[in-house]
């Protein structure tokens, strides 16, 4: 004959060890607890091989789920349900682990926004009204604009062609004028 009994474990708690024995018809269960850290939704978290994460909680498998991570160089920040490691492999971010993460966000444009918890595209740049941008004009070469506020000006940044400095305008205009002279169009 078999018998379950169900022992109902405090709620995050972690089982390391099970031990089972009878002594005088009694059965004796000894179960290890492992205290582990276990984040909480939103917290930046790291693990021992380079991994930068902000924790969505975990998935079936155990396995913490993202809202974005730094794996390396490597900048991942579509959520993600798959599972890096379970969190006993990890412990909070210090705040220059934080930096990186947060500065990698910033180099593809976006930024963790935590009381909404996402990730969202940064706001471009705009001069104040007055301010200073450059484009690239249709020869390449680039000019200087004053932001008047006006429909010319917020077309030039709704496309893009609205620099904060003359050195990014000629970065693109460069990369224009390389894509025209590779070009093989007849």
């Amino acid at each position: 004959m078999k018998k379950t009994y169900r022992i109902t474990l405090p709620k995050g708690a972690r089982v390391r060890t099970i031990d089972a024995k009878v002594d005088n018809g009694t059965l004796n269960v000894t179960v290890g607890m492992r205290k582990g850290y276990i984040p909480i939704d939103g917290e930046i978290v790291v693990n021992g091989m380079d991994t930068i994460a902000i924790y969505a909680g975990t998935n079936k498998n155990g396995g913490i789920m993202t809202y974005a991570a730094l794996h390396g160089q490597r900048l991942q920040t579509v959520f993600s349900e798959e599972g890096w490691g379970n969190t006993d492999y990890y412990h909070p971010a210090t705040e220059a682990e934080k930096r990186r993460l947060f500065d990698a966000l910033a180099k593809q444009g976006k930024r963790w926004t935590a009381e909404k918890k996402c990730i969202e595209d940064l706001p471009r740049w705009r001069a104040e009204k007055g301010g200073l941008y450059y484009i690239v004009n249709n020869d390449f070469t680039t000019l200087q604009y004053k932001d008047y506020g006006e429909r010319s000006d917020m077309v030039l940044h709704d496309v893009g062609n609205y620099f904060r400095t003359r050195e990014a305008a000629e970065k693109v205009a460069g990369q224009i004028r390389d894509i025209f002279k590779n070009s093989k169009a007849e």
